[in-house]
């Protein structure tokens, strides 16, 4: 993942917060999952690279992106300070 990624995710945090209700990484989950290949902006250009044709490299990447967001963002969105 880019060194950024967790401050890319505060930023999207932040700008949807009025969106948002419940739990914060619920919530960008279901973003990745209703955009096709949103969780690629977490991702390195290499990481992107590695990914083309190669299934099981995707469903890896797009866990650790699921990790990332479970273990940062788990949290109601009235608890949220950027």
């Amino acid at each position: 993942m880019k060194n950024t990624a967790l401050q890319l995710a505060r930023q999207i945090v932040n700008d949807n917060k009025s969106f948002i209700e419940g739990n914060i990484a619920e919530y960008m989950i279901e973003e990745i999952y209703s955009n096709d290949n949103n969780f690629y902006q977490y991702l390195t250009d290499e990481e992107i690279e590695e990914m083309n044709d190669n299934v099981q490299k995707t469903h890896e990447l797009g866990e650790e992106v699921f990790a990332m967001l479970k273990e940062n963002f788990n949290y109601d969105i009235s608890e949220f300070e950027y």
